[in-house]
């Protein structure tokens, strides 16, 4: 199956393919290889050492994709998740400066009918006063009256234009508060188009944005397919180039058997031949302690030539047991990394379900 993180070794970039969520579930939930204490080994420890080279592989592997899967959430995933939350704060505030507004403009609508209403009484209440002192003057001065006639012409055109002065006052008064009522809702006309117009702008640009991210994630999964079809050609190479290296070494130590065998038969030639010809001369005597001798050194040269390939075979054991342990402590620090990554997306399911009282995190 295609890896979820692949790497262009050309162009120095990671890929990731299929879902994030689930890539981030499998890689948290995905275990590290267990690791074999056996030291036994054959001939030159290759079963040992292929061994080895499967693991570091596979641990490799697990260490890039942790560390790509945690550089992906940092720059990512939780930049997209505070932008989001940013986007909500700034709508709800809009929507309490609306309310704040609507609820002064009834305020101020309470205010004005308060006043009218007060004012209503105060001239209702005036003018029942006048009434009943016109009735008290005319009861009291009834005989007066023909006398005042005069007097009650000019204090009732007085009255007519102070009456018509006070409407007049009135009437201006009520068209000053209509222009500022309606100077207040233009005013506010202009404010709601205003905020249509930049969320408009800001939808706009965030189509744009999922646009390109559309056309970015094309490439790159163009890039990675063929970054894959690159690494199976690679891989094929190396699998024949390990096959035919298998087949020499097969080969050598085939060779180096029959050499060994036919000098295990040299030997017990001349074993016979030193038997038959002990009683002869004391020159093939010497002869054939010379050729002993020099079969003898042979033996030890080889000796020694095998006990340093041992030498050299334990010493890169040592060396890959090394590195194994700091690919270990590698892995074990990207499960922590990978371990807060699993339970802050715990923690946005809990916000997500419903009845939690929160709005979910995850963009």
């Amino acid at each position: 199956s295609e890896p979820p993180v692949s790497i262009s070794m050309e162009q120095n970039l990671t890929y990731l393919t299929g879902d994030v969520m689930r890539t981030l579930e499998t890689a948290a939930n995905e275990t590290v290889p267990p690791h074999s204490e056996d030291k036994d080994l054959d001939d030159y420890g290759k079963d040992s050492l292929e061994r080895d080279e499967r693991r570091l592989a596979e641990l490799g592997r697990q260490a890039i994709e942790m560390f790509v899967l945690s550089h992906l959430y940092i720059n990512r995933i939780e930049v997209a998740f505070k932008e989001n939350e940013a986007l909500k704060r700034q709508e709800a505030l809009i929507r309490e400066e609306e309310e704040a507004e609507r609820l002064e403009e009834e305020r101020q609508q309470k205010k004005a009918e308060a006043e009218r209403e007060r004012r209503n009484r105060r001239k209702e209440k005036k003018q029942r006063k006048k009434e009943k002192k016109e009735a008290e003057e005319a009861a009291a001065e009834a005989e007066r009256k023909a006398a005042e006639e005069e007097k009650k012409r000019k204090d009732e055109e007085r009255r007519k234009r102070d009456e018509a002065a006070r409407k007049l006052r009135e009437e201006q008064l009520e068209k000053e508060r209509e222009a500022a009522r309606q100077a207040a809702k233009e005013k506010e006309a202009a404010k709601k188009a205003a905020r249509k117009a930049a969320q408009e702008e800001a939808r706009k640009k965030m189509e744009r944005e999922a646009e390109q991210q559309r056309l970015q994630r094309e490439k790159e999964e163009k890039a990675a397919a063929a970054a894959a079809a690159q690494a199976a050609r690679e891989k094929a190479a190396s699998e024949e180039k390990v096959r035919l290296l298998e087949q020499q070494q097969q080969r050598e130590k085939e060779a180096e058997q029959q050499r060994l065998a036919k000098e295990r038969e040299l030997q017990l030639q001349q074993q016979q031949q030193q038997e038959k010809q002990r009683k002869g001369k004391t020159s093939s005597k010497e002869v054939d302690s010379s050729d002993k001798s020099a079969v003898l050194q042979e033996k030890d040269r080889q000796i020694s030539e095998l006990s340093s390939k041992v030498e050299a075979l334990e010493l890169q054991m040592g060396q890959r047991d090394g590195t194994i342990s700091k690919l270990q402590s590698q892995l074990k620090q990207a499960l922590e990394a990978l371990q807060q990554v699993k339970e802050r997306s715990n923690e946005w399911q809990q916000a997500a379900m419903p009845g939690s009282g929160a709005a979910p995190g995850t963009p």
